[in-house]
C-alpha cells in the first residue's frame, strides 16, 4: 500500500496498477474533471499521468462498466458476513484474488473483474439487508487518495490487484455471460434456498422497446460503437451522436403497433430506442451544458407537477408532458435556460433500454404523463408563428447575397463549442439562408466556417445533414434579410455587435430608479445563532439548563434543547395532540430529533450526557427491576419444580399453588428507553417490548447518516423505517430469514452531535427525502471553561421526580389547542410562510419551515407534560388536562421562531453550505462590492472567475445572475444576437453604505491574494 502523504497521482497510478480503470474528478467533488471523463477511463500509465499533470488536486474516479462489486454496508456485523457471503467464498475455496477497499464511514467494496461484454444491475439487500452490488452501468466509486470536504473516505485493504469474477459468484448476481464466454464447468451453487436471491430476467431491447411504446410511438436508432482508446473527445462525442440517429425514416415509421415493433428489433436487436415526441412538451435537461443547475434554480420559483421522467445517459433528464391541442411549439435549445431544450412536434428522444459507451437511459419514476403547467408553455411558445412565406423563397441568389453571408461568417459567425456544435450550426445555416443563398452555397461557406470557428473539426458528413435541416424547418422566406427582398428592410452588417459605451450608459440609464426592492442581504457569514432567550422553556428545564450551561461553560440553548428532547421521549408516545379545533385528523405524537451541533472540543458530549442524566437513572431503574422480577421468577421456578419433584405428580394445572405458597410467576417485561444499535430489525424487536416509544442516543450522528440506505443510490428500507419513527404509527419490518415484525408504534426520538465537517462531507451523498430537515439543529458555541461551583441539588431532585412521573403517565391520551392557544398556531403558520417567501432560503431550509406547525405541535405537547408533572409539589399520579393552555403554546412558539429558527438559518445557509449556484452569486457579488461595478458582463465574469472560466461553464453564468436578479442585485441591461443576456446593471443600493463591510473586507481578501500571487512569482 502507498506510504502515508502520496501525491494524487501516485494514488491513480497504484490504482491503474491493480487493474482498475481510472479516470480524474474535479477536486473535492464526485464530478468528471471534463466531459464524459468516465468514458475514457484507463489503466494506461502515460494517460494517468498526463491527466493529473493537468489536474494535480484531481479526485480518483474508478469506472465500474468492467467491476462485479459488492458494499458492504459499515453496519454490517462480522457475523452477518460470515453467515451469508462468508459460507459462499467458504464453500468455493475463499476470496483468494478479490480487491477489497475500506471505507470508514461509508462501507467498504469487494470487487472482481466482469467478463468482457457482461453488465450487471445493481441489487439493494443482496444476502442481507446490509450487503449490495453495485450497478456496472450508473454507479461511481472513488479511489483512495480522493478527498470530499477534508475527508478521505476510501483505502485499500489489501495489496491485490483485480482477478476475475468466480462463475458461482457471477451465477449468484444474476450475470449473463455472453454465449461465447459461458463456462461448462460451473461449480453448482452451495446455499440454502433461504439465502438465495431473486434475480429478475435481463430486458432485452426489445422488451425496452414494448414498453416505451405503451407511452410514445418508438423507432429504431443506432447503436453505440466505441471509437476505440486512443480517441479524442471529439472522436467520443460523434460515436455518442451515431448512437442517437434514426436507423429508418422514423418520421413514418415510428409506431406504438407491438407486431410492427418486434419486426423492427428482430431486424436489429441492438438497436437504440427512440421515442416520439409528437403531442408532448419534453424538458430535455442536459446535465453537461449546466441543465441541472437550471432545473434546480427554476424549481425554485416555478411548480413542476410531478409526471413521467426518464434519467439519461449523460446524467441529465427527460421530464414529458402532454400538450393541449393547438399550441405553437417548436424544437428548441436551451428554451427555460442555459442546458435545457425543448423537443415537442417532430423531433424524437431516447427512451429507457437505450445504452451510450455502457450508460443507460433508466426511468427515474412510476408517473404518468401529466400536462404542462401554463407557465411552461408560455415559456417554450413561438411568439411568432410561422407565415404563408415560411420557407419560400423571395429573391434569387446573387453575388449581393453571397457577399452577405461570407462578411457574417468573417465578422459576426458565432464560435461553435463541443456539445453545442450542430445547434451552432443550424444557426450559421439559417443566416445563409436568410441573406438568400442556395444550399449548395450554404454548405461551401459553411465547410469554411466549420475549419476556422468549431472547437474541434466538426463532423462533415453531419454538417451536410444540418444544412438540409436548416432550409426544411424554416419560419421565414429565405432571402428575407437580402436588401431586395419585397417588403424587407435592408441589412447592414456592421463591424460589431458589442455595446459602445454610449449604450451601455444609456441602458445603465434607463434602469434608474427602476428598483422597486432593495437588495436582499445574501452574505451569511453574519448569521449568528441566538441565545437562549428567558421564558420561552418551561421554568424546570430552563433551570437545569443555564446551571448545566455555567458548570460546562457553553451557551444555555445546547443543554435546554437536549433536554427537552430527553424529557420528551419519556412521554408515552401514544398520546397525541390534536392541532385544529375541528379537523381530527391532523394528529402529532411527542417525538422529537435533535442534533447538538458543533466542532471537536465544543462539549458536546458533555452537553448531551447531562440531558441524558435523568433518563440513564429511571433505565438503570428499570434493569435492576427486571433482573430482581427475573429472579424471582427464576426461584419460583425451582420451587416449583423441587416441590414437584418431592410430590411425584403431574402439574396439570400451572397455577397450582405449591408448599411454599408461590403461584407460577409470568416472564417479567423489559422496560427500555435508550438505545444505541440503528438497525432496523434490532430497534423493531425493542419496539414490540416498548410501546411508549424509544429515544436513539449517539454521540455522533456521522456514521448514523452515513450508513443510512436513504442516503445510497439504490435506497432501501431503513429510509421508510426511520421516515415512520419521527411520525409515529404501525410499521411492518420484512425478514428473509425469519418471520416479519409488526410494530403498533414505531415512535423513536433521537438525540446526538454531529460535526459541521462532517455534515458537510455528508451531504454530497444526501437524497432529497427531508430525513434530515425533521431534526431540530442546535449549534453549540463555548462561553468558557466552566465555573466550579456546587451544582443545583434541587433542580436535580425535581427532574428525576418529573422523569419518573411522565414515563409512568398514561398512553394513548389526545389532546388539544384552547381557542386561546389555537391563535400560538397560526402565528407559526404564518412565520413560517413569510420565512419560506425570503429570497435567500435554501431548498433545504424551505423543506425544514414546512415541517415548523408539525413541530410546532411536538413542542407544545412535550412542554403541557413536563410542566405538569415538574410543577412544585405537582402529584405524580394526576393526569394532565386534556387542553393545551396558551401560556404552553405561547411558549413553544417562541422558543421555536426566536430560539430555534435562528439555529436552523445558521445551520442551512453557513454550515450546511449553499448550493453551487449560490456559492458562484456569492463570488459574483463580493467581486462587485469590491470594485464598486455599476455594471456587469458575462465576459467580465469568465475572465476573472476561474470556476466559470472554462467554455463548458460559461452556460451557468446566465443562470447564477438569476439568482441574484431575485435577490434584487442586478437587472438585465444587454442579450446577445440570439437572445442570451450578457450584461447586467448592479443596484446602485448595493453601493451605499449598507454592505461597507462586507465590501471592505472582499476588498481585502481580493488584494491579500493578489499580492500572494505576486510574492509567490517573485520568489
Amino acid at each position: 500500500m502507498l506510504y502515508t502523504g502520496a501525491t494524487n497521482v501516485e494514488h491513480a497510478l497504484d490504482a491503474a496498477r491493480r487493474g482498475l480503470r481510472v479516470y480524474p474528478l474535479a477536486a473535492n467533488t464526485e464530478e468528471p474533471a471534463f466531459p464524459e471523463a468516465d468514458t475514457a477511463a484507463t489503466t494506461d500509465e502515460s494517460q494517468v499521468r498526463e491527466w493529473w499533470a493537468l489536474w494535480p488536486d484531481a479526485n480518483i474516479g474508478i469506472a465500474t462498466d468492467n467491476l462485479l462489486a459488492i458494499r458492504i454496508d459499515p453496519r454490517c456485523t462480522d457475523e452477518a458476513f460470515r453467515n451469508t457471503l462468508g459460507i459462499l467464498f467458504q464453500q468455493h475455496g475463499g476470496r483468494t484474488g478479490s480487491l477489497v477497499l475500506v471505507g470508514e464511514l461509508v462501507g467498504s467494496y469487494v470487487m472482481f473483474e466482469l467478463p468482457a461484454g457482461t453488465l450487471v444491475q445493481g441489487q439493494s439487500n443482496f444476502l442481507s439487508e446490509h450487503m449490495s452490488v453495485l450497478s456496472s452501468v450508473d454507479d461511481v466509486l472513488i479511489g483512495p487518495g480522493s478527498t470530499i470536504n477534508g475527508l478521505a473516505p476510501y483505502r485499500f485493504h489489501n495489496e491485490r490487484s483485480l482477478s476475475p469474477a468466480p462463475s458461482w459468484l457471477l451465477e449468484l448476481c444474476g450475470v449473463e455471460l455472453p454465449e461465447s464466454k459461458k463456462m461448462t464447468n460451473v461449480v453448482p451453487l452451495k446455499r440454502s434456498a433461504a439465502a438465495a436471491p431473486t434475480t429478475a430476467a435481463i430486458k432485452t431491447k426489445l422488451d425496452w422497446a414494448l414498453e416505451a411504446s405503451q407511452h410514445v410511438p418508438v423507432h429504431p436508432c443506432r447503436w453505440y460503437v466505441d471509437p476505440g482508446p486512443d480517441a479524442n473527445p471529439d472522436e467520443r462525442e460523434k460515436a455518442i451522436r451515431a448512437a442517437k440517429e434514426p436507423l429508418t425514416k422514423w418520421r413514418y415509421n415510428a409506431t406504438q403497433d407491438p407486431e410492427k415493433i418486434r419486426k423492427m428489433w428482430s431486424q436489429w436487436p441492438d438497436a437504440n430506442i427512440g421515442g416520439v415526441t409528437d403531442q408532448l412538451l419534453v424538458l430535455d435537461v442536459d446535465k453537461k451544458n449546466g441543465g441541472c443547475e437550471t432545473y434546480e434554480f427554476l424549481r425554485l420559483v416555478e411548480d413542476f407537477p410531478e409526471t413521467m421522467t426518464n434519467n439519461t445517459q449523460g446524467g441529465g433528464q427527460h421530464l414529458f408532458y402532454a400538450m393541449p391541442a393547438g399550441e405553437p411549439l417548436k424544437n428548441s435549445t436551451h428554451t427555460l435556460g442555459p442546458g435545457i431544450d425543448v423537443r415537442t412536434e417532430g423531433g424524437y428522444v431516447m427512451m429507457p433500454g437505450s445504452t451510450i459507451d455502457g450508460r443507460s437511459y433508466t426511468r427515474a419514476n412510476d408517473a404518468p404523463i401529466v400536462f404542462a403547467p401554463a407557465w411552461m408553455i408560455e415559456r417554450c411558445k413561438d411568439a411568432k408563428p410561422k407565415s404563408i412565406a415560411a420557407g419560400k423563397r423571395v429573391v434569387e441568389e446573387d453575388d449581393i447575397a453571397i457577399d452577405l453571408f461570407t462578411k457574417w461568417i468573417l465578422k459576426r459567425a458565432p464560435y461553435a463549442e463541443l456539445g453545442k456544435i450542430d445547434d451552432t450550426t443550424f444557426v450559421v445555416c439559417a443566416q445563409g439562408y436568410d441573406f438568400g443563398c442556395s444550399q449548395e452555397t450554404v454548405y461551401e461557406i459553411a465547410l469554411g466556417w466549420n475549419e476556422t470557428h468549431c472547437d474541434g473539426l466538426g463532423d462533415i458528413e453531419r454538417l451536410a445533414v444540418v444544412v438540409e435541416s436548416a432550409g426544411r424547418n424554416r419560419r421565414r422566406p429565405i432571402g428575407c434579410s437580402h436588401p431586395l427582398a419585397p417588403g424587407f428592410d435592408a441589412v447592414v452588417i456592421d463591424e460589431s455587435k458589442t455595446p459602445t459605451p454610449a449604450e451601455i450608459a444609456a441602458a445603465e440609464a434607463g434602469h434608474e430608479g427602476a428598483w422597486e426592492n432593495e437588495p436582499n442581504a445574501i452574505f451569511v457569514d453574519h448569521l449568528k445563532p441566538a441565545d437562549l432567550p428567558t421564558g420561552v422553556l418551561p421554568e424546570l428545564v430552563e433551570q437545569f439548563a443555564r446551571d448545566r450551561a455555567r458548570r460546562l461553560g457553553v451557551d444555555a440553548g445546547a443543554p435546554a434543547a437536549a433536554l427537552v428532547t430527553a424529557l420528551g421521549s419519556l412521554v408515552p408516545a401514544g398520546n397525541r395532540l390534536q392541532m385544529r379545533q375541528l379537523d381530527t385528523e391532523w394528529t402529532v405524537k411527542p417525538i422529537l430529533w435533535t442534533a447538538i451541533i458543533g466542532p471537536p472540543g465544543s462539549n458536546k458530549s458533555a452537553t448531551i450526557n447531562a440531558a441524558m442524566g435523568p433518563v440513564q437513572k429511571l433505565q438503570s431503574a428499570w434493569r435492576k427491576s427486571f433482573a430482581a422480577d427475573e429472579h424471582k421468577r427464576k426461584l419460583g421456578e425451582t420451587r416449583r419444580a423441587t416441590a414437584e419433584k418431592a410430590a411425584k405428580a403431574k402439574p396439570e394445572n400451572t397455577d397450582q399453588v405449591f408448599e411454599g405458597g408461590e403461584a407460577e410467576a409470568g416472564k417479567p417485561r423489559f422496560r427500555q428507553k435508550i438505545y444505541n444499535d440503528a438497525t432496523t430489525e434490532a430497534l423493531a424487536v425493542a419496539l414490540c417490548e416498548n410501546p411508549e416509544g424509544l429515544l436513539y442516543h449517539a454521540d455522533e450522528l456521522a456514521g448514523w447518516l452515513a450508513g443510512m440506505d436513504a442516503y445510497r443510490a439504490k435506497g432501501g428500507k431503513d429510509r421508510a423505517f426511520w421516515l415512520q419513527a419521527k411520525e409515529g404509527g404501525d410499521f411492518t419490518v420484512n425478514r428473509k430469514l425469519s418471520e416479519r415484525i409488526c410494530v403498533e408504534n414505531c415512535a423513536i426520538s433521537v438525540l446526538g452531535g454531529i460535526q459541521p465537517d462532517k455534515i458537510r462531507a455528508l451531504k454530497l451523498g444526501m437524497s432529497d427525502d427531508g430525513l434530515l430537515q425533521r431534526f431540530t439543529p442546535i449549534v453549540i458555541h463555548r462561553s468558557g471553561n466552566g465555573a466550579d461551583i456546587a451544582p443545583d441539588t434541587a433542580t436535580g431532585e425535581r427532574l428525576t421526580k418529573a422523569a419518573n412521573a411522565i414515563a409512568d403517565a398514561a398512553n394513548g391520551a389526545l389532546f388539544r389547542f384552547s381557542p386561546e392557544a389555537d391563535a400560538e398556531l397560526h402565528a407559526v403558520e404564518a412565520f413560517k410562510a413569510k420565512e419560506i417567501a425570503r429570497p435567500d432560503a435554501s431548498p433545504t431550509l424551505r423543506q425544514w419551515l414546512d415541517k415548523m406547525p408539525n413541530e410546532f405541535g411536538r413542542l407544545s405537547l412535550v412542554f403541557h407534560f413536563i410542566e405538569h408533572y415538574g410543577a412544585s409539589g405537582a402529584a405524580g399520579d394526576a393526569v394532565p388536562a386534556v387542553v393545551i393552555g396558551r401560556g404552553t403554546a405561547e411558549r413553544a412558539r417562541r422558543y421555536l421562531t426566536e430560539f430555534v429558527y435562528s439555529h436552523a438559518l445558521t445551520f442551512y445557509l453557513k454550515d450546511l453550505g449553499a448550493s453551487t449556484m449560490d456559492e458562484h452569486a456569492l463570488w459574483i457579488a463580493g467581486f462587485v462590492l469590491a470594485r464598486g461595478l455599476p455594471a456587469i458582463s458575462s465576459r467580465d465574469i469568465y475572465r476573472v472567475y476561474p470556476a466559470l472560466k472554462s467554455p463548458e461553464k460559461r452556460s451557468l453564468i446566465v443562470a447564477t445572475m438569476r439568482v441574484l436578479e431575485m435577490h434584487d442585485w442586478v437587472k438585465p441591461a444587454h442579450a446577445d444576437r440570439h437572445g442570451v443576456e450578457d450584461r447586467w446593471t448592479v443596484n446602485p443600493a448595493v453601493h451605499d453604505g449598507r454592505f461597507a463591510e462586507i465590501a471592505a473586507t472582499e476588498r481585502s481578501r481580493r488584494d491579500g491574494v493578489q499580492e500572494r500571487i505576486k510574492l509567490g512569482a517573485a520568489a
